[in-house]
């Protein structure tokens, strides 16, 4: 110890590394120190060399994990976005179209894939057109699902279900 040198910058200087990194070095906080130490109910340890308060910080393991966890759910809700509605002659794109958007981007891109190119749902982008050639089949499936495809007749006004078809046909084509 220092004197008039604050103690948490002498403990920081002092104290093994090793006794600031929670749990996993619980055991050996004896073996690096080499002197007895005096576990006090608040968590604090003693002994002739330093007090270092035991913390908890995270390990590389959960760091990574969680990292991966925001990215996944980044990438995979959010994966881009739909793309855009195009401005019609007025200058200004289609409500309905834009509304289609919104439903698809909520509701059809994480399994359709954000531009429509497929993913745990088939792709739509491109193929959309030659798949239904009849606007109302497509409007069926969206409304009454099929295979893996939910309904979406019970969540969906039929003004939603035509937006977010039309929005697949016009302009993911």
């Amino acid at each position: 110890m220092t004197p008039g040198r604050p103690l948490a910058h002498q403990l920081a200087e002092e104290g093994p590394e090793d006794e600031q990194h929670g749990d996993q070095n619980a055991g050996t906080h004896e073996e690096v120190v080499g002197r007895s130490t005096t576990m006090w109910p608040s968590g604090v340890h003693s002994h002739a060399v330093s007090i270092v308060q035991r913390m908890r910080t995270p390990t590389l393991r959960r760091v990574v994990l969680a990292m991966s966890i925001s990215v996944a759910l980044t990438v995979g809700g959010c994966a881009g976005s739909a793309p855009e509605v195009p401005n019609g002659p007025d200058g200004n794109p289609d409500p309905v179209l834009l509304v289609g958007r919104d439903v698809f981007g909520s509701r059809c891109s994480s399994c359709h894939g954000s531009s429509g190119g497929g993913g745990t749902g088939s792709r739509l982008a491109g193929t959309v057109v030659e798949t239904y050639p009849d606007i109302a089949a497509q409007v069926a499936v969206v409304s009454d699902g099929r295979n893996n495809m939910p309904s979406f007749g019970g969540t969906l006004s039929a003004a939603e279900i035509e937006a977010v078809v039309r929005y697949t046909r016009e302009v993911l084509g």
